[in-house]
């Protein structure tokens, strides 16, 4: 019983440890290309997108 407590403990205490560590770098999630501004268009033109474009050219945009 020992040894799972202990390993909850060192457990919560990496789960702590990462959450404070993203509360204090600042950043706003993302996602793998950068996300979408608040107006909808993208902040970055990485290589999904483009490749999402040159395949599917008339397709329509995803809202």
């Amino acid at each position: 019983m020992t040894t799972f407590i202990a390993a909850f403990v060192l457990f919560g205490t990496c789960v702590l440890a990462m959450a404070v560590g993203v509360m204090f770098s600042g950043k706003k999630l993302s996602g793998s290309c950068g996300g979408r501004g608040p107006d909808g268009r993208p902040l970055g033109d990485c290589l999904c997108e483009r490749e999402k474009r040159e395949v599917c050219p008339t397709a329509p945009k995803a809202v």
